[in-house]
């Protein structure tokens, strides 16, 4: 799998993105977390994801189905503040959000000299 096949998947029309999420293989730059994880956990994923050379993180997949995001509305917030509020030094991390994904990205994995832990 490469980053081409998340891109695609991400940019399907909107019900068919939460399948196609679901259909790629996990690996070093693409990896689904249920919507269920506390913040503080979602920080070691990203975290590992800035000390590699980056990648995409999708929430609200889990399991081989689609969560989606409506049950922990409240929690958004959280989840955007983790790079901020759960990793020393703050990883750089961009969060992209729609009806049917919320998707955290590591940009720069690997960048500098203070690695993220």
């Amino acid at each position: 799998m490469s980053a081409n096949d998340v891109d695609r998947a991400l940019a399907a029309p909107r019900d068919e993105v939460g399948p196609k999420l679901c259909a790629l293989l996990e690996d070093q730059w693409f990896d689904r977390k249920s919507i269920r994880i506390q913040a503080k956990d979602l920080a070691q994923h990203l975290v590992a994801f800035a000390n590699a050379e980056g990648g995409v993180i999708v929430l609200g997949l889990s399991d081989g189905r689609v969560e989606g995001l409506k049950a922990s509305a409240g929690r958004l917030n959280d989840f955007q503040q983790t790079a901020i509020d759960h990793t020393v030094p703050p990883v750089r991390a961009r969060v992209d959000q729609t009806a049917s994904r919320s998707e955290i990205r590591e940009p720069c994995g690997g960048c500098g000299t203070d690695r993220p832990r």
